[in-house]
Parts: structure tokens; sequence; C-alpha cells
């Protein structure tokens, strides 16, 4: 009863104003592809590289932790150990989650065929997006960043978060989520080897993707399950 418990009530209950934004966009991708003739395999694209701008934010609050810890346990004399240690995690999860990014991006774009239709790559895909991205593509990755970016500010600057968090915690924060967010994103490019439209897909995508973005307390997980282990251990 005590595990079941656990994961009890892992879903928001209130909705915020970043939350309605967040499915702004995703309807307004999702009309795109329905009445303005967007290719779903770009959208869907888009949605991956949306990981790279949630690991950059993750790399600006590691950092704005770490400052702040180096501030304040400065008459301690950790304070320079504790901004090397934050470095180190950067650079340790600039790695980890690159590479992760990188063999996603390469299954997915092997799989939906992008490479036979126009010759792109992950690494020509990162130095000129322009060249194979259309307008509505690069708009969209502009509001994503644009939105992490106020929430970055409102939940983790104003809100003062990052005077008590956890730098492990802040570096493997992005996994449950990004890995939920793949497999969706993978499976939905093999479907679309054989619905070239993907209307009807990318409504199933944008409805679960709205669930996953809003409703989902992550944070909430990560805790549950970290209870769950302390239990176990004592």
């Amino acid at each position: 009863m005590q595990e079941k418990s656990l994961y009890k009530n892992i879903f928001k209950r209130e909705l915020t104003i970043g939350m309605l934004y967040w499915m702004l966009i995703n309807l307004i991708s999702l009309c795109g592809v329905w009445f303005y003739n967007w290719d779903a395999k770009i959208i869907f694209l888009v949605y991956c590289l949306e990981s790279v701008i949630i690991g950059i934010y993750t790399l600006i609050k590691i950092f704005l932790t770490s400052l702040y810890k180096r501030q304040t346990e400065w008459r301690f004399k950790n304070g320079n150990k504790t901004m090397l240690l934050g470095i180190f995690f950067m650079l340790f999860f600039t790695f980890h989650f690159g590479m992760f990014i990188f063999i996603q991006l390469s299954i997915f774009l092997g799989v939906a065929n992008f490479g036979n239709n126009i010759g792109i790559s992950v690494l020509k895909l990162f130095l000129n997006p322009s060249k194979f991205l259309p307008n509505y593509a690069l708009l969209l990755i502009i509001l994503l960043f644009v939105t992490h970016g106020l929430i970055l500010i409102k939940d983790y600057i104003i809100s003062q978060e990052y005077k008590t968090a956890k730098i492990p915690a802040l570096m493997f924060e992005p996994y449950s989520r990004i890995i939920i967010q793949q497999i969706v994103i993978i499976l939905a490019a093999i479907t679309l080897l054989f619905d070239k439209n993907g209307k009807i897909l990318m409504l199933i995508f944008i409805v679960i993707k709205i669930i996953i973005d809003n409703f989902i307390d992550y944070n909430k997980i990560i805790a549950k399950a970290k209870a769950q282990t302390k239990n176990k251990i004592e």
C-alpha cells in the first residue's frame, strides 16, 4: 500500500499561465499541419530540437546555483570548490546529454528518411539550421526558446529556487521528460513512413505532448522515487 501511495497524485492540479502558453504553442503546430500544409516531419524534428533548448537552460540553472553557493559558502572557504564542482557537472552534462541528443536525432533523421531527401545530418542541421528548416519551424524554435526562458526566470530565478536546488538533481532533471518525449517522437517518425500526411498522427501526438508537458509533475515523481528508495533502504 505504501508503494502505491508514493505514486498517487503525480498530476498537476493547477492550470497556470505557463501551461496555457505551452498548449498554445502545441496548438499552433497542430493548426499548421492541418490547415497550412506544414510538414509533419519538420514539426517532429522541431520537438526533437526542443531537447537542445532544455539542455541549454539546464546548464544555466546549474551555473546560477553554483554561483550562488560559491558566494554563500565563501566564508567556509568552500566557495571555489563548489564552483569548480558546478563547472564539472556542466561539462559532464554537456557531454552526456549532448551524446544522448545526437543519437536520438540521428535515429529520427534516419527513420524519417530526411537524409535521402535533403542531405541533412545532425552536424549540418546545427551548423546551418536555416538551410534545412522552413520559416515556420524556425519560428516555433524561437517560441520554444523564449517560453523556456520565461519559465526559468519565473520558476527558478524570481522564486529563488536556485538557492535550494541541488546540482546533481538539476543535472538529471531533464532526462525523465526527454526520454518519454523522444520515444514518442521516434515512434511517430516510424508511423510517418506509412502516413505521409501525418495529420491524425500529429493530433494524437499533440494531445499526448500536452499531457506530458503540462499535467505530469516530474519533480514530484522524482521526489516520490527517492522516498521509495529511502524507505527500502531503511
